[in-house]
């Protein structure tokens, strides 16, 4: 989580070592790459 800094102001919770926002960044994560490859993307 070195990215912190340079991620948006919405993964902040992330970065205070919430278990929200690491969800929340999951989620986020899981959505973006769904519309790359066009399916579900649970293998992370």
């Amino acid at each position: 989580m070195e990215d912190c800094e340079s991620e948006e102001p919405s993964m902040e919770f992330e970065c205070n070592g919430t278990v929200a926002g690491g969800l929340k960044k999951t989620s986020r994560m899981n959505s973006i790459e769904i519309q790359m490859n066009g399916k579900s993307a649970e293998k992370m």
